[in-house]
């Protein structure tokens, strides 16, 4: 069991027990952990977590996608088991998770992304158009700059930051990319071609319904709905994440 902190995670509480970790090394030598459900020969989805969480956060949705798909979990480089090799900032996130594809051999996915997640999501989509058949993104961050921008919180002891499961430097540069994201990634949402769908909050999550659905107004293929329940949306009604999941194909 895992523990989080902060706008994008809470205490994740008692889960399932997921299945072990694996491992695969990308070619800068750093690996990516990460868990499956799933036959091996349903069609893929990857599930990418919120910051400061990982892998074992989406075990309850991912074992009930695994009865018609192959479910790929990984922890985003800094989170859980995966390398904390340092150089958090968005490009870098957003080339691990694009050659994890690769190195896996996936040839066309759906993505499913979490805050963090959904923006690497959008970012990976942007690289990799080809690979890409939906997208799911569950409270985004949006690839515009965050209204109010947000603060960092001063770093904590070092005791703090050694019990921690994740790598407190990608704290601050996570929350850089979220303020000044570069302009590039506004400007490639046109080459998603992949139907989205964006799935908001509502007035309990810190992200706006304005910017969830500026995000959804610039995105080529996309339709927005709201489970107004917070940003963690598949944690605090899961029947309803996964209702819309369904609707939308995922499975």
């Amino acid at each position: 069991m895992s523990t989080s902190s902060g706008p994008e995670g809470t205490p994740l509480g008692d889960h399932p027990t997921p299945p072990p970790a694996q491992y695969t090394p990308l070619a800068a030598g750093n690996r990516v952990a990460y868990r499956t459900w799933g036959a091996p020969t349903a069609p893929p989805v990857v599930l990418l977590h919120g910051r400061t969480t990982n892998s074992t956060d989406w075990t309850d949705i991912a074992e009930a996608l695994s009865a018609t798909r192959r479910v790929y979990a990984p922890d985003i480089r800094g989170h859980g088991l995966s390398d904390w090799p340092g150089g958090y900032h968005y490009p870098q996130l957003v080339a691990d998770i694009a050659e994890f594809i690769d190195a896996l051999g996936l040839e066309r996915v759906d993505l499913v992304g979490h805050s963090m997640g959904g923006a690497i999501a959008l970012q990976v989509a942007q690289s990799r158009p080809e690979k890409i058949t939906r997208i799911v993104l569950e409270d985004a961050l949006p690839p515009f700059p965050l209204v109010p921008a947000r603060a960092t919180d001063p770093r904590p002891p070092q005791e703090e930051i050694d019990a921690l499961d994740y790598d407190w430097d990608l704290i601050p540069a996570t929350d850089e990319g979220a303020n000044h994201p570069h302009p590039e990634w506004e400007a490639g949402l046109s080459k998603i071609a992949a139907p989205v769908l964006v799935v908001s909050g509502g007035e309990a999550s810190f992200l706006s319904d304005a910017e969830q659905q500026k995000l959804t107004d610039l995105l080529p293929d996309a339709r927005r709905v709201t489970i107004p329940v917070g940003h963690l949306i598949h944690r605090n009604d899961p029947d309803g994440f996964l209702a819309e999941l369904r609707a939308f194909g995922i499975y």
